[in-house]
């Protein structure tokens, strides 16, 4: 019995020294790798890395990959993956698989590389990765001038005439979707933000293609219907304030 203690003892002690020298030696740090650009966040020169983005050179879209601790999970079973930071957040979907040498459930996704990904991930302290209700934070200390290797191989450049803009939900209800018209025309198009809402206190950015010429917009935020309660309705000069409040009850 004793021997068996001492045994146990030794083994949570390794555990937790392996666990330590992980919190103290993880770090954002990129690579490239003949075509391929790659973001990482973990310990360099080994294959621990919590969440990994990587591009082909000139493709828009990224691949992410984040392990997550979910042993009854399946082969091929679909899950969501919310990445958010003061920025705002982005909701992927993920195929995993489970790998038996760590025990872990191993999740692909697809993800465009455009400005508002760049500012999820190099806006803040934290990074939230939550996945099926549970999320794990991951610094950005660092991250910010390791994100340009990726910019610089894979996004999206904003076009001159597109105009992005902030929006801030000031009000005590999730917006569930924002729309945009040339002001006057009554032609709304816009952003459903689906599963992933806005919720209250939360900005994200929202890009109008080809907006400069107008700069003038009509804006609508909409309500959850469980809500009961109307759009919040403005119109604003997007050239000139480049941020837009949702506000009142």
């Amino acid at each position: 019995m004793m021997n068996n203690l001492v045994w146990s003892g030794a083994v949570v002690a390794l555990l937790a020294a392996v666990s330590s020298a992980h919190s103290e030696n993880l770090q954002w740090f990129s690579n490239q790798y003949d075509e391929t650009t790659v973001l990482a966040y973990g310990m360099p020169d080994t294959d621990y890395a919590p969440i990994v983005f990587n591009c082909d050179m000139g493709d828009e879209s990224a691949r992410v990959f984040v392990t997550h601790d979910a042993p009854d999970a399946e082969d091929g079973q679909q899950m969501n993956i919310r990445l958010s930071s003061d920025a705002g957040s982005v909701e992927l979907t993920a195929i995993g698989q489970f790998q038996e040498i760590d025990d872990l459930f191993h999740l692909e996704a697809q993800a465009r590389l455009d400005q508002k990904l760049v500012r999820i991930l190099s806006a803040g302290d934290i990074l939230q990765v939550s996945i099926e209700g549970e999320t794990q934070e991951i610094p950005l200390a660092g991250a910010d001038d390791k994100v340009g290797v990726l910019v610089a191989a894979c996004e999206a450049p904003l076009n001159p005439n597109d105009i992005e803009f902030r929006i801030t939900n000031r009000t005590e209800t999730p917006v569930v979707s924002f729309l945009f018209s040339e002001r006057g025309v009554n032609d709304f198009d816009g952003d459903t933000y689906g599963n992933q809402v806005l919720l209250p206190g939360e900005s994200t950015y929202l890009v109008i293609p080809d907006g400069k010429p107008a700069c003038t917009f009509d804006l609508r935020a909409e309500f959850d219907e469980d809500a009961e309660r109307d759009p919040f309705d403005g119109f604003q000069n997007l050239c000139e304030d480049s941020e837009f409040l949702v506000t009142g009850e």
